[in-house]
């Protein structure tokens, strides 16, 4: 279902605080909590409110109500925080403002206390804005070898001063995928 925004975005309580606590009380390893970004949710939104002349507005009110959840999740002790952003590489090259995502991860980051922090994007080429997701504050990317065909040369060419967590299946695919053929691709 497609959100809509009819009013001003606030956040009423945490997202994941009950399935984070459940998750730690059960689990001995380190935890993961994945949230959608803002730029993501805000561009997959139908905004029907006055209050909101453009995406992008929308965008700095989900920052800051996400950023708030990522200050909780840390104080929960969630080791990795993994920010879901494919609007970064799916987006034509002109709508993403750069200038803006990274002004945002700079408050997200501010939050994320002792976690980790990392974007991942997918369903999209990430050779043409490895540099610009480079420069973001964050502790780690993710990247998406099935839609990225010339990221390992780009990765060899360029390198990486941050942890790179690298996809190597399709998630949009139904069919179950030869490792074989997979590891060709990589």
């Amino acid at each position: 279902r497609q959100p809509v925004i009819m009013g001003k975005l606030r956040r009423k309580t945490s997202l994941l605080k009950n399935e984070v606590s459940f998750l730690k009380s059960k689990s001995g390893t380190a935890v993961k909590a994945v949230l959608t970004g803002p730029l993501t949710l805000a561009f997959l939104s139908k905004i029907q409110s006055p209050l909101y002349s453009s995406v992008f507005e929308v965008a700095d009110d989900l920052t800051d109500i996400l950023s708030q959840e990522i200050r909780e999740l840390s104080e929960l002790g969630v080791d990795y925080i993994q920010m879901d952003e494919p609007c970064l590489v799916t987006l034509d090259s002109g709508e993403v403002d750069w200038k803006w995502v990274q002004h945002s991860f700079q408050k997200l980051s501010a939050s994320k206390g002792k976690s980790k922090l990392g974007v991942m994007t997918y369903f999209g080429d990430a050779v043409p804005v490895y540099e610009e997701l480079h420069s973001l504050p964050v502790d780690f990317l993710g990247l998406d070898f099935t839609y990225s065909p010339g990221l390992v040369d780009e990765i060899i060419e360029k390198g990486s001063e941050k942890v790179l967590w690298l996809g190597a299946l399709d998630g949009r695919n139904t069919k179950l995928e030869n490792p074989e053929e997979v590891w060709k691709k990589i």
